[in-house]
């Protein structure tokens, strides 16, 4: 690899950093970086808008509103078997239940990110953010991956499909 040098013709010169960016570049081949660009992940896939300027009020009447509705459908589930559904938590934004023989699962809100999060003893971490279009939770780096669809799924499965939110 053959190193450039360059030489720079005075300190003003040097100082002037139009100048300097403008030798690096062409120097080096530096691309430019993008600050504004916001993606959902690493990947790059970009964020609705609709998603990405969710008012916080409506982020928070929304993620309340499924916490406090999966709260009740997961306590009336504990009440009916208790031997499934053993512990229903829920306090300041954060759900845990544990289910039998699988583990615990905590869901709980994300209030600076305006998500809701879950943590799953079977499918592990996801993030979900909510669609106003299709008022919802999805997971963006899932393939829009629904946290009701999945949260069933998975009580489906471990249930033998005895159990079923739905609310």
């Amino acid at each position: 690899m053959m190193l450039k040098t360059f030489r720079l013709t005075s300190a003003k010169h040097l100082l002037n950093r139009t100048n300097y960016n403008n030798v690096i570049k062409s120097q080096f081949h530096v691309k430019p970086v993008y600050k504004n660009k916001i993606s959902a992940a690493t990947s790059g896939v970009s964020i609705p808008k609709h998603i990405l300027n969710l008012n916080p009020d409506l982020y928070d009447k929304k993620a309340n509103l499924f916490l406090e509705d999966l709260t009740d459908q997961l306590e009336t589930l504990s009440e009916d078997d208790p031997s499934f559904i053993s512990s229903v938590d829920s306090a300041q934004g954060v759900v845990e239940f544990d289910l039998e023989n699988v583990g615990t699962y905590v869901i709980n809100k994300q209030p600076p990110n305006k998500q809701i999060w879950l943590s799953s003893p079977i499918s592990g971490p996801f993030r979900f953010d909510y669609d106003s279009i299709k008022d919802n939770w999805i997971s963006l780096r899932d393939e829009n991956l629904d946290l009701l669809d999945h949260l069933n799924k998975e009580i489906k499965e471990s249930s033998n499909n005895k159990y079923n939110l739905d609310f």
